[in-house]
């Protein structure tokens, strides 16, 4: 069922080969030529699956909704609700490995400076209009146009707009302002989102995902089958689904055992043991290469001391704190991300918890007399959780960590990127694309932690530009020791979540993005 069309492939020098590509096609950080109608995960359960049905989802809304899948979506509803109605070019399947959506493949020169995207055929809009190449150079210009406001305008800031040229209705010429090896993992990226030509109102939404917009306000979005969906294999399975805003998180989860809700997002270790014993409620784990660090901004004081940052890091006793957050089940951080990326370096030392190097570290500052404001809120799973304990474990080095919790609906606007010491969340991306994001001096994201180093800028360069895949995950590696060193993040584990569902709820499957299938709600069905 899957067509793996690899010889149809060729890529110049140092490029993979065939034997290659079959021998390494799961390096994420390679430049990988593409192709295939379905993800792996696309069929997993297709055979126990059955149609019909509503799902009913519980989460915490953000601020008021914002129907263009552009700007930076404010809240949960928006993200759940873009990701269903729009496609990527490229996407994760569940072992993190990246795969075509809209795309059909990507390759480049030899320089990484002009790349050639494909796009399958036979995909069609909601309103029955087919796919082509036109929709994607309005997507990517329009995501590049300062007035905009795209969330992933950094993301692409590598290709030139302009120079943008139609080959024919599915093939499209990509060049670049600067050599970029691994441009596919930009397309599959949230806010990348493929949108038709010329579309200039969001009162109506017409993209090419498994669901229609049906309604949406402040307290529910429903969203209809598209029984036109391009994945084929019987997706989406529900007719509707619908997502609840339940700000509350002991309401949501008292939903979830009365069967008012048949999902709740986000959820914490407590809430899964809390439900274990409960044959009505399925506990469903996904390991993820998502982050939840503490951000400092490097540019505010205390943290524009290198000190005070390594203080943060040998504050955080990350052992506990993933106990309570992620029952112990998730993989523990060293202050770096992109655990799937082949550059992560695997071989540095597991920073450990030592309260009394960092309480050195603290008076040398001379911040013993200090308190500082952690800013979180009820959006990601257990937010609350680790950074309650984080400030609770960082007493034992004489730091006193005022924990301010904020409605959903306010985080993004009064403490998110306001305030000099946050949550952050980042979903799985590979070391130079989100480093592009938010370490590249001109990204747009950059402003949030106003960290880098001129040796690891230029490190990020020459990565960025190395078509050989081995070199690049050396310089990768090199890049990321520094960020370990020296960075902004308290990266204390990777999301091990816990997605709990109604009993009568089919169809979960690993994410490496997220819980809830990733957000991809079309291969949930009713039993």
């Amino acid at each position: 069922l899957i067509d793996m069309d690899v010889d149809t492939f060729k890529l110049e020098d140092d490029h993979l080969s065939r034997r290659q590509v079959l021998k390494t096609a799961g390096a994420l950080g390679a430049l990988m030529p593409i192709s295939g109608l379905l993800s792996p995960t696309l069929m997993s359960e297709a055979g126990a699956a059955k149609r019909g049905g509503t799902l009913r989802v519980g989460t915490p809304f953000g601020a008021a909704s914002v129907l263009d899948p552009h700007p930076a979506p404010p809240g949960n509803q928006d993200v759940m609700r873009n990701f269903n109605i729009f496609d990527l070019l490229f996407w994760y399947d569940k072992d993190g490995k990246l795969y075509p959506k809209l795309a059909e493949s990507c390759v480049s020169n030899k320089a990484a400076t002009v790349w050639r995207l494909k796009l399958k055929r036979g995909v069609l809009f909601h309103d029955g209009s087919a796919l082509t190449v036109d929709d994607v150079i309005y997507s990517i210009k329009r995501i590049l146009d300062p007035a905009t406001a795209a969330e992933a305008k950094s993301t692409l800031a590598m290709i030139d707009g302009a120079g943008l040229k139609k080959i024919n209705a599915y093939t499209l010429e990509i060049p670049l302002l600067y050599a970029y090896s691994i441009l596919p993992n930009q397309f599959a990226t949230k806010g990348v989102s493929i949108i038709k030509a010329g579309t200039t109102s969001f009162e109506t939404l017409n993209g090419t995902g498994p669901y229609k917009y049906g309604s949406g306000d402040a307290q529910k979005v429903t969203l209809t089958r598209n029984a036109n969906f391009w994945a084929g294999g019987g997706r989406p399975y529900l007719d509707t689904v619908e997502i609840i805003n339940v700000p509350d998180a002991a309401a949501r989860l008292n939903g979830l055992k009365t069967g008012a809700l048949d999902t709740i997002y986000p959820t914490t270790a407590a809430d899964g043991n809390a439900v274990k014993s409960d044959r009505r409620i399925t506990v469903f784990t996904s390991k993820t290469g998502t982050i939840q660090p503490l951000l400092m901004n490097a540019s505010l004081k205390p943290f524009n001391n290198p000190d005070v940052r390594l203080a943060m890091k040998l504050a955080a006793d990350r052992n506990t704190m993933n106990r309570l957050s992620y029952d112990g089940k998730g993989k523990i951080g060293n202050d770096m991300f992109g655990v799937f990326d082949s550059g992560y370096p695997t071989g540095l030392k597991q920073r450990q918890y030592d309260p009394e190097k960092a309480k050195a570290l603290w008076k040398k500052a001379g911040l013993e007399k200090s308190t500082l404001k952690l800013y979180t809120a009820d959006i990601w799973p257990a937010q609350i959780t680790h950074s309650t304990v984080y400030a609770q474990q960082a007493k034992k080095a004489g730091m006193k960590i005022k924990v301010i919790t904020q409605p959903a609906d306010q985080y993004f606007s009064k403490g998110y990127g306001v305030h000099a010491f946050h949550n952050e969340y980042w979903n799985y991306r590979p070391i130079l694309t989100l480093w592009n994001a938010c370490f590249n001096l001109d990204s747009g994201d950059y402003k949030y932690t106003s960290w880098a180093t001129d040796k690891a800028t230029k490190l990020f360069k020459a990565a960025s530009a190395e078509g050989n895949s081995k070199i690049r995950d050396e310089i990768t590696s090199e890049m990321m020791t520094i960020f370990h060193n020296d960075g902004p993040y308290v990266v204390w584990a990777f999301e091990t979540s816990q997605s709990l569902y109604s009993s009568k709820i089919g169809g979960q499957e690993n994410s490496p993005i997220r819980s809830l299938n990733g957000f991809d709600f079309s291969g949930f069905f009713v039993k």
